[in-house]
């Protein structure tokens, strides 16, 4: 399909007896044109017979606006971060606007700079890692953005995760999900640094219901280690599922910290250990060890990165695996053949190039 340039502009002209510009005010359904219906009917029959429609790259750029939003995200593989995007496509794409995502292995402010330069019609921004005098700064230059699950001082246009799913009232949906799900098992995490004021959200979340296990990192913020109040919660009989293990010593002190005849989840986030670019399969066979010893765990890989990681810890021996909504949509790709990956691959590239509008010859 040709785009409406100028000499298009001038076929339907003539075919229609009429100005180029009423022509290209038609088709471009400028609010303030004054033409009778019939008129306005003959030149898009004629342009649609001719196979032409506007550029809208160009009238975008007459209006002084590119119909692009930039996303600035901080984990592709949180499922949190995953809904995140898949809503603002959805949102973006009702209304008219093409999105374009910026993850963590990226430099960040330099992509945002570029965004910029290339007149974005605003900025999504999703991540703790830019500091808050830099978001001020794109504040400061008339930048439209909005923060997402972040405050800074001094800034009103953000939005919190809470709000977006309609969680106002942390106890009251976990209530919910109790009694909507009674006999699965699930896990809902303390929010304190304090391991004091831990064990009294634990005990809390575990009143909720049988089938509750309360999450404890291993280790507080400041790097002391858990151990003792896991230790404490156990002997309560407070199930346990035991995050951010990284370490084969995390490992051992949390299976040892269970008191016999609890049922608990040891969770181990085999792909933050990938991330810093270390094989994680030696710790995931050993954790798998050790916790065959201990009746009283069930091990989970936690931070799934790809598809294959979920057969990776069945044929190691993983008793659980949390999957993202993005690795799971990506599911449908199991059993496609090399060819029909690549095939895709190349569709897709066409795809972006067309949405792109940008050309080299």
């Amino acid at each position: 399909m040709e785009r409406l340039s100028h000499g298009n502009v001038k076929k339907i002209a003539k075919l229609t007896g009429v100005h180029p510009s009423t022509v290209s005010r038609t088709i471009n359904n400028d609010p303030d044109l004054k033409i009778r219906s019939d008129t306005r009917a003959r030149i898009l029959k004629a342009a649609k017979e001719l196979n032409y429609h506007p550029n809208v790259a160009a009238r975008n750029l007459k209006k002084g606006e590119t119909k692009t939003l930039g996303l600035v995200i901080s984990d592709f593989y949180n499922p949190v971060i995953a809904s995140i995007i898949h809503g603002a496509e959805i949102r973006a794409s009702k209304e008219g606007y093409n999105l374009l995502v910026c993850g963590p292995g990226q430099n960040q402010s330099k992509t945002i700079s570029s965004f910029i330069d290339k007149s974005y019609d605003g900025l999504l921004i999703s991540n703790s890692c830019l500091e808050d005098s830099y978001i001020l700064d794109l504040v400061n230059k008339k930048i439209p953005l909005v923060l997402i699950n972040r405050k800074v001082p001094n800034m009103n246009n953000f939005v919190i995760v809470d709000d977006l799913y309609g969680i106002t009232d942390y106890l009251t949906f976990a209530k919910q999900v109790v009694a909507e799900f009674p006999d699965y098992s699930i896990s809902f995490e303390v929010f304190s640094n304090s391991q004091a004021a831990m064990l009294k959200e634990a005990e809390l979340l575990h009143s909720l219901g049988k089938n509750v296990y309360v999450k404890i990192p291993i280790i507080t913020t400041d790097g002391k280690s858990t151990a003792p109040l896991i230790h404490k919660l156990s002997d309560k009989g407070i199930s346990i599922n035991v995050t951010a293990i990284a370490t084969i010593a995390q490992v051992k002190e949390t299976v040892a910290a269970f008191a016999p005849g609890t049922k608990n989840i040891v969770s181990i986030f085999v792909g933050r250990v990938a991330d810093t670019g270390v094989d994680p399969t030696e710790f995931v066979q050993q954790s798998v060890s050790i916790v065959k010893e201990h009746p009283e765990a069930n091990l989970l890989w936690a931070s799934t990165r790809e598809v294959l990681n979920i057969f990776q810890a069945q044929r190691l021996g993983v008793d659980i695996i949390t999957v993202p909504p993005t690795i799971i949509k990506k599911l449908t790709n199991v059993g496609k053949s090399a060819q029909q990956v690549s095939l895709e691959t190349v569709l897709g590239f066409e795809k972006d190039i067309k949405a792109s509008g940008l050309k080299i010859l």
